[in-house]
């Protein structure tokens, strides 16, 4: 009898052992992430002061003399952000002209002025939204202009710039109004989701949020969305930052994710052969 009790003894130490090297390494790794995590953030936050600077730069000047010698210069505007750069395997860091400035804060974009142009960067890299729409992407954020209303970001991808090659440009950004300039263009939302052209869904700030109601009638349109097609989801770009904690944006080496995030796209886009000629431009979509 003694003897048993002491190899049950002695199982148990082994099962307490293997339990608490195993704790060891959940809590290592959590450790890890953690710091990296603060480095991707500590590189997003990078990005956003410099785009702050930018900001600063375009607010204190003669906007006739910015028009002169800046609406051509191109900026950087933010790394590829995650969730883009899965869907359409393009690496290259988004990019503004200075003429972004004057495009954004159209008199006709009512709800647009430079304090929520400033929060774009930080809103891009966590969209509400993405469609695909004649081969441009056009997020929709969380972010609201000041009367409410989301803003949308289309983004043109692989435009050829005469300077500096190919390049990935943002024109605009502004609040989807419907005719009267101020309230949300829910109908719009509607029809780009029933048209196939949602890629990416954040499930819970498109359900969830809105003070507008929004969701009531823009909730069912993505549930059935989601039933018919293989679209990315927060939880796929969870798992890919997971992976590389340590920058909001991967890298040309990671193409095992872009690979992954693709196959759930094949059924529905021909993404390997997109390559869309554009030229700059102040229409709004």
């Amino acid at each position: 009898r003694n003897s048993r009790n002491e190899r049950m003894d002695e199982e148990t130490g082994r099962e307490r052992e293997k339990r608490g090297k195993a704790e060891n390494e959940v809590t290592e790794k959590h450790s890890d992430n953690q710091g990296a995590f603060s480095m991707g953030e500590k590189k997003l936050q990078e990005d956003i002061k410099q785009w702050n600077g930018l900001c600063d730069l375009y607010e204190k000047s003669d906007k006739s003399r910015w028009k002169a010698n800046n609406n051509g210069t191109l900026y950087k505007f933010l790394d590829m952000p995650l969730v883009l750069e899965m869907i359409s395997n393009n690496h290259i860091h988004l990019s503004v002209y200075g003429s972004f400035f004057a495009h954004a804060l159209r008199d006709i974009h009512k709800g647009m002025d430079l304090d929520v142009v400033r929060k774009l960067p930080a809103a891009m890299t966590s969209p509400m939204m993405i469609f695909k729409d004649k081969g441009k992407y056009i997020f929709v954020l969380e972010t609201e202009d000041k009367n409410g209303v989301k803003v949308i970001v289309p983004v043109e991808l692989e435009k050829t710039d005469e300077q500096h090659g190919i390049i990935n440009v943002v024109n605009t950004a502004y609040g989807k109004t419907k005719s009267d300039g101020v309230s949300q263009n829910e109908n719009w939302i509607i029809s780009h989701i029933e048209k196939g052209h949602l890629v990416y869904v954040d499930k819970e700030k498109a359900l969830l949020t809105g003070h507008h109601g929004l969701m009531l009638r823009v909730g069912p349109a993505i549930n059935s969305a989601l039933s018919k097609s293989s679209i990315l989801t927060e939880n796929d770009v969870v798992n890919e930052k997971l992976d590389n904690p340590t920058r909001y944006s991967i890298s040309q080496q990671d193409q095992s994710i872009i690979q992954k995030a693709q196959a759930k796209l094949e059924k529905k886009f021909s993404l390997s052969s997109d390559k869309v000629e554009v030229h700059e431009t102040t229409s709004d979509f």
